[in-house]
């Protein structure tokens, strides 16, 4: 919450790096438990996502080309507006 009190602003920082430091370490210690399992072993080495193949550059198998020339009259000004 927001009261305008900085000391209280740190307060609350301090207690949620606390709490997201408790979750790490418990997720930490939960791996390396599972880690003796073998069966938990088994289990995370298989990667059953499918694979993509790598997207290719765009455009980058086709060769160069110039714009085509346009007519001398498309790239004139308009003309001005009558004063």
């Amino acid at each position: 919450m927001v009261d305008g009190n900085w000391v209280n602003s740190i307060k609350h920082c301090i207690a949620l790096f606390v709490i997201n430091f408790m979750y790490f370490m418990r997720a930490k210690t939960e791996e390396r438990h599972l880690s003796r399992d073998p069966i938990y072993v088994a289990y995370a080495t298989v990667d059953e996502r499918p694979r993509r193949p790598p997207v290719p550059e765009p455009r980058a198998h086709l060769p160069v080309q110039a714009a085509p020339a346009r007519p001398a009259d498309e790239m004139a000004l308009p003309p001005a507006p009558p004063a």
